[in-house]
């Protein structure tokens, strides 16, 4: 063979190498679903209102459907997108975002290794997946996010301040700007957007739903999380549904608690009519009340200043606090929030890539990342809030309060590469976490009691339940208790105490209890999980490396076929000179 043909060869090599790392990341960049405009859904969905459950049913399924089969004995997971303004063009895709992305290659985090599309992972271990969208009903911009806020919880009662009306956006082609229904519209809805969606979830998991229900909800729609988890315990009290539509967990994702919005009016919800509830206030009430009825919640803020301190002084969306908004009233959201949740507060994220955008997006990130990871913990031994800690774990640390950290190499979006301290949850005024020193009290008592004594009924949803721990001194120590008998007593000292729940007037004894770090609890729980993890992972590794080696035996057969194409010619070339 001649040099000319070498050299043709050669750069057919050259050129279906590229082609094959243009196909790899061509890939790559489809798998990233990000958000899904209008033209993925057509204009049908976005010229009328269309809100509710959609369902993803395959894998890397793109655009989920609203007519779906629900296995019904099957566990759900159902994720709440938030706030939209001049945003509900389009939806979220339930998939890495392309904030996160352009945010890894800023930081020189270039590579995303797990699996993009995050509904794949619930798909395979077994779940029905669904998204809630109500991004027509979310999308009013900056003066009225406090409008967007009292749509969750309630109609309003129709004040100058407080409009009495779901208004929501509509568009009439792909480009055009989106059109706000007026107040005394017909078609807005006459529900809160809880209630709108509590009844999809009932309409599509039955009321008898024999399964397990997982809801997680970012910014807007972790408010939105507590809210419809509160509805369901409400609808669970008046017997309407089954206990199995009461959710075992809900996930807050760096959620939005503002101090300075303000409802008025019927609060579906917890079924009473409230004035001039701070929205803060409400949402701390509802994780009270849903961790009172067994929910276990987890909470991941970035923004400090979003969910800690309520979007009060500072950040987007400055707040002005009413007068009558107290700092008894803010202490005692503060409460609420903390002793009935397990806090991640991902001031490593924060600090890595700074400033409200990205992180505030990268958090949605961060919590399904964690599904693919070894479990974590703390620097004290204990585990984390993550999404695949299982629900027994998570009980254990429901009211204790962690801060990331991370070393200047790490990428704080990966758990497994950040340090995680457990802290006071209570903040000085600069808004620094204390961390617990040797001296504090940092003991607990975590169980569970059958609330029946004898042929007695003591269990009620109408009943009040109160649990202490009763030191050798007869010093009393006040822990939660929900209906389920589940409790947990948080910051004592070292020691054995008794035990005792008030159930109305009635007093069960639990003698001699020792308490616990919890730090070695469940090894082989862990040593099964880190295992199932590293399977994931190496799956990750595997399908990545398929693609790879596909990709270079589709060029070297390439290659193979031009070559022995070249060849005869050129033999053909000589023959016909000879």
């Amino acid at each position: 063979m001649k040099k000319s043909g070498l050299l043709f060869i050669s750069l057919v090599i050259i050129l279906c190498m590229f082609m094959a790392m243009f196909l790899i990341i061509g890939n790559i960049e489809r798998a990233e679903a990000k958000n899904l405009t209008i033209s993925d859904w057509g204009i049908e969905y976005f010229n009328k209102l269309d809100t509710g459950v959609y369902w993803f049913t395959e894998k890397n399924q793109k655009v989920p459907t609203k007519d779906a089969e629900i296995d019904k004995t099957k566990p759900t997971f159902i994720y709440a997108h938030g706030w939209k303004p001049n945003e509900s063009m389009y939806r979220e895709g339930f998939s890495l975002t392309g904030t996160t992305i352009n945010a890894l290659k800023d930081k020189k985090f270039p590579e995303y290794v797990y699996e993009p599309n995050y509904y794949n992972y619930y798909l395979d271990q077994g779940y029905n997946v669904g998204i809630f969208y109500w991004n027509q009903l979310a999308d009013q911009g900056l003066e009225l996010v406090s409008v967007v806020d009292r749509k969750i919880w309630s109609i309003g009662e129709g004040t100058e301040t407080v409009e009495p009306s779901l208004r929501y956006k509509t568009y009439e082609s792909e480009g055009a700007t989106g059109v706000l229904t007026a107040v005394d519209d017909p078609t807005n809805p006459k529900i809160p957007v809880s209630v709108i969606y509590a009844n999809d979830i009932i309409k599509y998991l039955g009321k008898d739903y024999e399964g397990k229900l997982y809801l997680a909800g970012h910014s807007m729609g972790g408010q939105l999380t507590c809210a419809v988890s509160q509805y369901l315990c409400t609808l669970y009290d008046k017997k309407e549904i089954s206990a199995s539509l009461v959710p075992v967990r809900a996930a807050l994702i760096d959620p939005y608690f503002p101090v300075g919005s303000v409802v008025s009016g019927f609060v579906n919800c917890r079924d009473e009519y409230v004035k001039d509830m701070p929205v803060c206030y409400l949402a701390a009430q509802a994780v009270k009340d849903i961790a009172d009825h067994g929910v276990l919640v987890e909470g991941y803020g970035t923004n400090y200043d979003m969910c800690f301190r309520f979007y009060e002084s500072k950040g987007l969306g400055k707040m002005t606090t009413p007068s009558f908004v107290t700092d008894e009233l803010k202490l005692e959201t503060t409460k609420l929030l903390t002793e009935n949740a397990a806090w991640i507060y991902l001031k490593g994220l924060g600090s890595k890539y700074g400033g409200f955008t990205p992180t505030h997006v990268m958090t949605i990130d961060y919590y399904f990342t964690t599904i693919y990871m070894n479990l974590k913990k703390s620097e004290e031994g204990y585990y984390i809030p993550q999404a695949r800690l299982s629900d027994d774990e998570l009980r254990k640390i429901i009211g204790m309060f962690f801060i990331q950290s991370y070393g200047s190499t790490q990428n704080t979006l990966y758990m497994n590469e950040s340090k995680y301290t457990r802290v006071n949850p209570y903040v000085n005024e600069d808004g620094e976490f204390e961390p617990f020193s040797e001296t504090d009290d940092t003991e607990r008592i975590v169980g569970q009691i059958e609330l029946y004594s004898g042929e007695t009924e003591l269990k009620s949803t109408t009943s009040t339940l109160k649990v202490v721990a009763v030191d050798e001194n007869d010093k009393e120590y006040e822990g939660v208790i929900n209906q389920a008998g589940y409790y947990y007593i948080n910051y004592l000292p070292e020691g054995n105490y008794t035990v005792k729940v008030t159930v109305d007037n009635t007093t069960i004894v639990v003698e001699d209890v020792e308490t616990s770090s919890l730090i070695n609890v469940a090894e082989v729980k862990e040593a099964q999980a880190r295992t199932s993890s590293a399977n994931l992972d190496e799956n990750n590794k595997i399908y990545r490396y398929m693609i790879i080696a596909a990709a270079i035996l589709a060029v070297f057969m390439l290659v193979i076929v031009i070559a022995s194409i070249v060849i005869k010619k050129d033999k053909k070339r000589h023959e016909w000179m000879k």
